[in-house]
């Protein structure tokens, strides 16, 4: 086998609380982590050496697309080094990628490209790494990775590298993301200078930074919620909102009233 295709599904956090911070600097988390159709592709085909990474974008406007890397800064390039230095394998990867999910989001874009890429080298390969070895390898690269890899729904605890498989019904989901890009590290950053009085009152631990920033993201919610959502929550360090509906007609019914106000709406999403 030469080539290898996969996608790469996004996630949202139906919860996010951060329980600590290591010595190392590493914050720990508690996160019930839910991968969605809303999806990246990639093919992966077989070089002799280095890696060659494309990326290219499927148009949405306000997706930040053009300004994915192409190089040693895109976790996905990164994640491919990771795999031949640690597997010891000589060889290389050529990599398209396909943006569909929005950067800077919180729906785990780069991180899911990485687990994508670890988990199709391994097949590429054939180099007997299973998912346990290749969430020890993903961690290295970030907390969300481990979690891409294993897929559907998981409780997510410590730096992300303790996972336990949870049951995961269909959902019929809304989500919408406002014209703002998020740096995960500054978010973590201004989380870590919040005075204790302020972590508590949400189910996202880091809505209380992003959405003190930009109010938007709680419009949003309250929004969703006035459409029928039962529960509206900002994703990962956002700006992305998700709104949960009853069924597939109630979430539609939501996006036609709602895109009339925000231009980035995405329905038709379905959890997996």
């Amino acid at each position: 086998m030469n080539q290898i295709s996969l996608k790469a599904p996004a996630k949202i956090n139906l919860s996010l609380y951060i329980t600590g911070r290591r010595a190392d600097g590493y914050h720990e988390l508690k996160s019930v982590m839910q991968q969605i159709s809303l999806c990246d592709e990639l093919t992966l085909t077989k070089r002799e050496e280095g890696i060659l990474l494309n990326v290219e974008s499927d148009g949405t406007p306000g997706s930040g697309h053009e300004k994915v890397p192409s190089d040693g800064k895109n976790i996905a390039y990164r994640a491919a080094e990771l795999f031949f230095r640690e597997s010891g394998i000589a060889g290389g990867a050529e990599i398209k990628l396909i943006k569909h999910i929005p950067a800077a989001a919180g729906l785990a874009g780069g991180s899911t490209d990485a687990a994508a890429v670890l988990k199709g080298l391994a097949q590429l390969y054939e180099s007997g790494h299973d998912t346990e070895a290749l969430c020890s390898m993903g961690v290295k690269l970030g907390a969300d990775v481990p979690f891409c890899i294993l897929g559907g729904r998981a409780l997510c605890e410590g730096i992300g590298d303790k996972l336990t498989p949870l049951t995961a019904e269909e959902l019929h989901i809304l989500l919408i993301k406002p014209p703002i890009e998020v740096s995960t590290k500054e978010v973590y950053e201004a989380f870590d200078a919040l005075p204790p009085e302020a972590l508590s009152g949400t189910e996202n631990s880091l809505a209380l930074v992003t959405e003190k920033k930009y109010p938007v993201i709680a419009g949003i919610r309250e929004d969703m919620s006035e459409q029928g959502a039962y529960k509206a929550l900002m994703s990962g360090s956002g700006p992305t909102v998700f709104g949960l509906f009853k069924d597939a007609e109630a979430a539609g019914a939501a996006c036609r009233e709602l895109s009339k106000k925000y231009s980035d709406c995405f329905t038709g999403v379905y959890g997996i």
